[in-house]
């Protein structure tokens, strides 16, 4: 089944995410010590691989970040999620949900970023508003692993994240994708903001009825 999925959630007038994929594939880097994560935020919102059913996204944009410095945590997950009426797929997502969730900071802010992965196999995530050494920042992220870096938000826009482990295709295509806006230091006149996020699954029905990617259909593209 090839189902298109429009979700709300970008920025004022900025209503395009454009991103084209890197050509060249990055290739796993030395494993890194990773940074234990903050003892005070909770690991395990969702279950792995428990079924969910998604609440309405809402379309509005977040409000405009307060404050100079922002603590952002995301927690990588293989989840059930649901796509469409009694359609469920096999997910990878970014906090349980796809699109991952939408972040605001202003330019000039700095970024104080924790990535967990629950998941049973690596990822991690490309922050395409950062200016940040890839080698430090996106790496591949092992499972139970944990990493934390900071970057300043120098470039004002509305950016993609995504998870930027080998193959990425297969990656964004089953989830793992979403919008971080850097608003402009000087700020805009009132405006009513909506975030649109655009993608497509590319499914095939398994056996217990629930869908999961098909590469090939991917592939065809």
């Amino acid at each position: 089944m090839r189902r298109r999925l429009i979700v709300a959630g970008l920025v004022t007038a900025t209503v395009a995410l454009a991103c084209r994929e890197r050509p060249e594939q990055r290739t796993p880097p030395p494993a890194t010590p990773p940074t234990a994560a903050p003892a005070d935020v909770s690991h395990g919102e969702a279950p792995i691989g428990s079924a969910t059913t998604a609440a309405p996204i809402d379309p509005a944009a977040p409000p405009r970040a307060s404050g100079r410095v922002h603590h952002l945590r995301i927690a990588i997950r293989h989840a059930k999620i649901t796509i469409a009426d009694g359609v469920t797929y096999d997910g990878w997502t970014f906090d349980g949900r796809v699109p991952g969730p939408v972040l605001r900071v202003t330019e000039g802010d700095t970024v104080d970023f924790t990535l967990v992965n629950e998941a049973p196999m690596p990822h991690s995530l490309d922050f395409h508003a950062a200016e940040i050494a890839p080698n430090r920042a996106y790496v591949n992220l092992m499972p139970h692993d944990s990493l934390h870096y900071r970057f300043v938000a120098r470039v004002p826009g509305a950016f993609m994240y995504h998870c930027g482990t080998a193959p990425v295709a297969l990656h964004i295509a089953n989830g793992m994708y979403g919008a971080i806006i850097v608003d402009p230091r000087q700020g805009r006149r009132p405006a009513k903001e909506f975030v649109f996020v655009q993608s497509e699954f590319y499914t095939k029905m398994l056996p217990d009825s629930t869908r999961t990617i098909d590469w090939d259909k991917l592939l065809g593209l």
